[in-house]
C-alpha cells in the first residue's frame, strides 16, 4: 500500500512539471505584453513586479509586496514607497472586495505615480 501510494506521488509530481513545461512559454508572454512579473518562491508571499510604468524610461520597474499569512491580504513592501495611507487603503479595497486584477491595475497607477514624483 505504502508502494502505491510513493508511486502515485510521483506520478503526481511528474504530472506538474509536464504542466509547468507546458505553461512556462504562454506565462513569458503574458508577461512580456502585460509588463507583469509575478514571484511565489517565499511561502504565503507574492511579489509583483512591474515593467514599463515609465513611457520616457522603459526600463523603470516597481515592486510591491503582498502577505497573505494571516486571513487576509496585506502589502508588506513597495518600491518605490508608498505612503502607509496608500497601502492601507489598496489593503482595505482588496480585502473587501477581493478583486485582484482591480488592486493590481490601482497599485501599479500608485506606483507610477510615486516614481514621477522621485
Amino acid at each position: 500500500m505504502l508502494l502505491q501510494k510513493q508511486k502515485e506521488i510521483q506520478h503526481r509530481k511528474e504530472l506538474l512539471v509536464k504542466q509547468k513545461r507546458k505553461d512556462y512559454p504562454e506565462v513569458a508572454i503574458y508577461e512580456q505584453l502585460l509588463g507583469l512579473q509575478l514571484d511565489s518562491s517565499q511561502p504565503e508571499t507574492l511579489q509583483f513586479r512591474f515593467a514599463r510604468v515609465r513611457e520616457t524610461d522603459l526600463t523603470a520597474t516597481c515592486l510591491l509586496v503582498l502577505n497573505f499569512s494571516h486571513g487576509g491580504y496585506r502589502v508588506t513592501s513597495t518600491s518605490p514607497p508608498l505612503p502607509a495611507s496608500t497601502t492601507e487603503a489598496l489593503e482595505s479595497q482588496l480585502n473587501s472586495t477581493g478583486n485582484l486584477p482591480r488592486f493590481l491595475k490601482r497599485a501599479r497607477a500608485e506606483l507610477a505615480a510615486a516614481l514621477e514624483t522621485r
